[in-house]
This record gives structure tokens, C-alpha cells and sequence, in this order.
């Protein structure tokens, strides 16, 4: 990361950095000291006893964030932290089409239907874009 006139600019390297940061307590939470806050939005407890599919679709939302950062370094060496903020904000599934953890597993097996499941999935994806930016906004 560099600072220039107080302002921080990030590199390719940090956000690499900042995925294998993430990828790392997706996959195994208690192996970061020092992990990202949950928030009410994005609540991370459940990471603890997630199952492997969920934990996919979780990287695969950390992957798309980072997909979407890299397109940044295409006209630019480093870039800045609100960029950084408006490709996260950008990702951001509409709160009509998520259902978080909670709520999903209070559902009734009866009442799941695809869509349900879609915006579950939905959420897992915004959940790792979370984990991500928040490893980048600590760096």
C-alpha cells in the first residue's frame, strides 16, 4: 500500500494479500487472529459450522470482488480505498433478493423453494465480498 498526500493507494499485491487473508478464514475462522467484525448485516458466527457448499459460494463472492478490483488495475497501478468501497457496494444484492442464515434455517424443508435458496445463495456471495473488503479496509 502506498500513501500519497495522506491518501491511501492500494497494489495489485495488497488485494491478492487481503483474498488469501479471506480465502483463509472462510475456510477455517479460527486461524485468523484478528477476524473481521460482523456486522447486523453480515453476522459471521455461522462460519464455524458451515457447511462445504456454503463455504463455496461464500469464496466465489470473495473471487468476485476481487475480479471486479482487478479490472481497477487495468488502467491504474494502484488505486484508492473508495474504489475499493464502490466496487464492494456495486457487488450488493439487492435486500429484496437475500435471505440470511438465520432466516433460512428457521424456514420449514416444505417451504424451501429455489428462490428461497437463490437469495440464500445470494447472501453467502455478499457475505464474502464482506469478509474481503473488510480484509482490505484493515490493511
Amino acid at each position: 500500500m502506498k500513501i500519497l498526500n495522506g491518501k491511501k493507494y492500494f497494489e495489485k499485491n495488497d488485494i491478492h494479500l487481503g483474498y488469501i487473508k479471506s480465502s483463509t478464514f472462510i475456510d477455517d475462522p479460527r486461524t485468523i487472529e484478528k477476524p473481521p467484525a460482523s456486522s447486523s448485516e453480515y453476522p459471521l458466527d455461522f462460519l464455524y459450522a458451515c457447511a462445504d457448499t456454503d463455504r463455496d459460494i461464500i469464496k466465489h463472492g470473495a473471487s468476485k470482488l476481487q475480479n471486479t478490483i482487478a479490472w481497477e488495475f487495468t488502467s491504474e497501478t494502484a488505486i484508492k480505498a473508495n474504489v475499493i468501497e464502490n466496487c464492494f457496494i456495486s457487488l450488493k444484492t439487492p435486500a429484496s433478493n437475500i435471505v440470511n442464515v438465520y432466516d433460512y434455517n428457521n424456514t420449514p424443508l416444505s417451504s424451501k423453494t429455489n428462490e428461497i435458496t437463490m437469495k440464500y445463495e445470494n447472501w453467502l456471495s455478499d457475505v464474502g465480498s464482506y469478509i474481503l473488503y473488510s480484509f482490505l479496509v484493515k490493511i
